[in-house]
C-alpha cells in the first residue's frame, strides 16, 4: 500500500512538473515568435528605436539599406528553447528560430548604382560625417526607386537566428556576434562604392580627428546659415561647442538659441538651453523662463512628429530635471515658498516619472511630507 501511494505521488509530481515545463516552453516559443515578427516589422517600417532594443546598430549605415527590408518575406519553420546554467549557476535562456528567408540580392542591385557616373565627385573634399550623410541619402533614394522595378534578383535561404533572454529587463535580444549572417543579409556595411577607398561601414566608423572636426564644424555652420540644418546638425555642433572644451560658452549659447528659433516645438532644445543656463548663469529669471518653456514643450510634444519623446514609466523623464532645476533656482533666490508651490502643483507628475531615491532626496530638501 505504501509503495502504491509513493508511486502515485511520484506520478503526480512528474506530471505536474512536466505540465509546468510544457506550459513555460510553449509560452517562451510564443514570445520568441512574437519578438522575431516584431523585429522584422520594425525593420520594414524603419523603426530604429525598436531595432536598437534587439541589437546595437550603426544607424546611418542601417538606414542606408533599410528600404530593402520592405521586400523581405519569411516563414518560421521551428523554434527551440534551451534553458542552461553557467559555471556560476546563473540561469540562461536561449531560443533558436529556424526561418526560411527571401530577400533582395543587394550586390546585384547595387551594381547599377552610379554605374555611368562618378560618385566620388559628390563626396570629395567633404568631412567623413558629411560623406556618410550623402551616401545614406543617395543610396537609400536609389534603392527606393530600383527595388520597385521587376528586375530584382532574390536570395532564398534557410538560417537559424539565435535569441537570448535578458532576465533583468525581461526581453529577448539578438546577440550580434552569434547572428552575423542574419544581421548582414540586407546590410551594406561591407559594401564599397565604385571609386571609394573605404567600405560604407569603414566611412561611418572613421574617427573624427582635428582636421575632420574643423571641416565638419564649417559644413554645419554653413547649413545653419542657409537654413538647411536638421535637428541632428544642431546637436552635433552643441557637442563640439561643449562648455567643457569651450570655456567662453559663446558658440554653445548661440547655437542653442538658433536651435530653439528654428525648432520651436522640439523639447530637447529648451532642455539644453535651460540646463546650460542653470549651470553657467546668475540670471535667475532667464533660467526660469527657459525652464518653464521646456516643461511646456515636453507636455505638448507631438510624439507622431518626434517619437523619441515617448517615455516608459520606468525611465527618468527630462521634465524631472527641469522641475528640480526650477525648485533649486527658487531656493537660491531665497523663495522657498515658491519652490514648495512648484513641487505641490506638480507632485503627481514628479513622483510618477522620478526614480524613488531622487524623489526622497527632493522631499528631504524641501522639508515636505510624502
Amino acid at each position: 500500500m505504501k509503495k502504491f501511494i509513493l508511486f502515485i505521488l511520484i506520478a503526480i509530481v512528474v506530471t505536474t512538473s512536466y505540465g509546468f515545463f510544457n506550459f513555460d516552453e510553449k509560452n517562451d516559443k510564443k514570445e520568441v515568435t512574437s519578438a522575431f515578427e516584431n523585429y522584422i516589422n520594425a525593420a520594414q517600417n524603419g523603426d530604429v528605436k525598436t531595432i536598437n532594443e534587439y541589437h546595437i546598430i550603426w544607424r546611418n549605415v542601417w538606414r542606408t539599406s533599410q528600404e530593402s527590408y520592405k521586400y523581405l518575406t519569411y516563414k518560421i519553420n521551428d523554434v527551440k528553447i534551451i534553458n542552461e546554467k553557467n559555471e556560476n549557476g546563473k540561469k540562461l535562456k536561449f531560443a533558436y528560430v529556424n526561418v526560411s528567408l527571401k530577400y533582395p540580392d543587394l550586390n546585384y542591385t547595387m551594381s547599377k548604382f552610379y554605374k555611368d557616373k562618378d560618385f566620388n565627385s559628390l563626396v570629395k573634399g567633404k568631412s567623413t560625417f558629411t560623406q556618410m550623410e550623402i551616401i545614406e541619402k543617395e543610396v537609400s533614394t536609389f534603392l527606393k526607386n530600383e527595388l520597385k522595378k521587376n528586375d530584382i534578383k532574390y536570395i532564398e535561404k534557410k538560417m537559424t537566428v539565435k535569441f537570448e533572454y535578458i532576465f533583468p529587463i525581461r526581453r529577448w535580444r539578438i546577440p550580434e556576434e552569434e547572428n552575423v549572417e542574419f544581421l548582414n543579409i540586407l546590410s551594406l556595411d561591407n559594401y564599397k562604392i565604385k571609386g571609394m577607398e573605404k567600405t560604407i561601414g569603414e566611412i561611418a566608423r572613421t574617427p573624427v580627428g582635428n582636421e575632420n572636426r574643423e571641416l565638419l564644424i564649417k559644413e554645419k555652420e554653413a547649413e545653419i546659415k542657409n537654413k538647411t540644418a536638421k535637428i541632428d546638425d544642431y546637436k552635433l555642433l552643441l557637442i563640439f561647442y561643449s562648455p567643457v572644451n569651450n570655456p567662453d560658452n559663446y558658440n554653445f549659447e548661440r547655437i542653442a538659441k538658433e536651435f530653439i528659433k528654428n525648432f520651436p516645438d522640439y523639447p530637447e532644445a529648451y532642455f539644453i538651453m535651460a540646463d546650460f543656463l542653470f549651470h553657467t548663469s546668475q540670471d535667475y529669471q532667464e533660467i526660469l523662463n527657459y525652464t518653464q518653456k521646456g516643461i511646456e514643450a515636453y507636455k505638448n510634444v507631438d510624439i507622431n512628429k518626434y517619437p523619441e519623446f515617448t517615455y516608459e514609466n520606468s525611465r527618468n523623464h527630462p521634465m524631472n530635471e527641469l522641475y528640480v532645476n526650477m525648485i533649486e533656482v527658487y531656493l537660491k533666490k531665497g523663495e522657498k515658498d515658491k519652490a514648495i508651490d512648484v513641487f505641490n502643483k506638480n507632485k503627481e507628475i514628479i513622483k510618477y516619472w522620478m526614480p524613488p531615491a531622487n524623489y526622497a532626496q527632493l522631499i528631504k530638501k524641501l522639508g515636505v511630507e510624502w
